[in-house]
């Protein structure tokens, strides 16, 4: 399953369907903005094309009818990784060369090759291949580029990264199976299946559009992807994912992704009977080597199964069942901190969660105090005081009050 954006600057990732695809290449609108860029007429014509996502997709988009995030951390592996060759005199002799190198690395048309195209630039030629069994993206590439003797673009390893779309008449070859399929191009990533979209990309998978004439890879045998719940108790699992990953101070650093990806499976595991298959298709990898993200996961559900729901787990439930404006409960949390602070205020608080900053804005006013000098008042029994304040924060154990040290 590949998403696609209709600029650059759109934010908002759509699922693409065999019969989208189509229509984005063949858009005359295209073709015309392709060759004002190559021309130099229009340098900025490039980031008016729509633009596809093959390595990551949002499972947002299989409850939201079809709309999700391009945001970095709600991005879930598709089982495709895309290697760019820029700068290259004539694509198609390098795209030949691939050609008779995949039979060496054990790769077909058939069941490997999602996509093959020349760039916008008329000097690139862009691969979109299914993944290998515990590698990474950049893994992947580096064994093809290896292979082919080439240096490709390193930078396209994020989930995120745009392909932009190219011109039909210069796609080489396109398997709609692997492309627009509802599984995961690689079960061993993990991945959901797109009961939403399932009906309406059926007829992809026998669609022939590659212009090899190879026929599409059949679906049958694929194992590891599993038929998961959507929802815990009415709430989205992607939601509960997102909050509990705040709840955990964010999406983490290089550093800090092992661990933050071993305290989300400790938690997430309550509600997925301690299943590998069904956590590896709620967690993300940011950007971790993804043989290490697996062992990571499987190794928490091999553990000792606890009883009850974590504090922070709980915490991030009852965060998304308050989720509407409109909800009487809210009056549980504290109140909306202000846009505007005071720049001393709006400082101390820089560095918090969100849903920490009211606790801590109340609190720093105390320590503020014992900076105040000359400063006296009488008591309603006429005693002659200094400035004195104190605030009690009161809350359940381990939910993070010590962000107020």
């Amino acid at each position: 399953m590949i998403s696609y954006l209709e600029s650059k600057s759109d934010t908002v990732l759509k699922i693409c369907s065999a019969e989208k695809f189509a229509e984005l290449t063949e858009d005359q609108r295209t073709s015309v903005l392709i060759d004002a860029f190559r021309s130099g007429q229009n340098p900025g014509a490039k980031s008016m094309l729509p633009a596809f996502v093959f390595q990551g997709y949002d499972p947002k988009m299989l409850t939201n009818g079809g709309s999700g995030s391009r945001k970095k951390s709600a991005l879930r592996p598709t089982g495709l990784f895309m290697m760019d060759f820029d700068h290259i005199d004539n694509p198609r002799e390098v795209y030949d060369k691939f050609l008779c190198v995949m039979p060496k690395l054990g790769l077909t048309l058939e069941n490997d090759l999602a996509l093959a195209h020349i760039t916008p630039s008329g000097k690139g030629l862009r691969l979109v291949l299914r993944s290998r069994k515990n590698h990474d993206v950049a893994e992947d590439q580096k064994w093809i580029a290896d292979a082919l003797g080439i240096e490709c673009d390193v930078h396209v390893k994020d989930l995120s990264r745009l392909s932009f779309v190219p011109k039909a008449e210069e796609i080489l070859y396109r398997n709609n199976a692997l492309l627009f399929s509802p599984l995961p191009a690689s079960p061993e990533r993990g991945g959901e299946i797109c009961h939403s979209c399932n009906e309406e990309q059926k007829s992809a998978k026998n669609s022939e559009v590659d212009t090899s004439n190879q026929n599409a890879p059949s679906l049958s045998g694929r194992a590891g992807v599993g038929l998961f719940p959507s929802c815990f108790n009415g709430i989205p699992y992607h939601r509960i994912v997102e909050e509990l990953i705040q709840q955990h101070g964010g999406e983490p650093q290089e550093g800090n992704r092992n661990n933050t990806i071993f305290l989300l499976a400790s938690d997430l595991c309550k509600i997925t009977d301690y299943n590998a298959q069904w956590l590896m298709q709620l967690i993300p990898t940011f950007g971790l080597p993804q043989e290490e993200w697996q062992a990571t996961i499987e190794a928490q559900c091999k553990k000792t199964q606890e009883r009850g729901l974590s504090r922070k787990l709980q915490a991030a439930i009852e965060a998304c069942k308050h989720a509407d404006e409109g909800d009487s409960s809210a009056k549980n949390f504290p109140p909306a901190i202000p846009e505007k602070l005071p720049k001393l205020v709006d400082l101390l608080t820089s560095k918090v969660l969100p849903h920490q900053r009211p606790s801590v804005a109340a609190m720093i006013f105390p320590a503020l105090a014992t900076h105040v000098n000359n400063c006296r008042f009488k008591l309603r029994d006429n005693t002659d005081v200094e400035l004195s304040l104190m605030c009690c924060l009161l809350a359940p154990q381990s939910v993070g009050k010590a962000c107020v040290k």
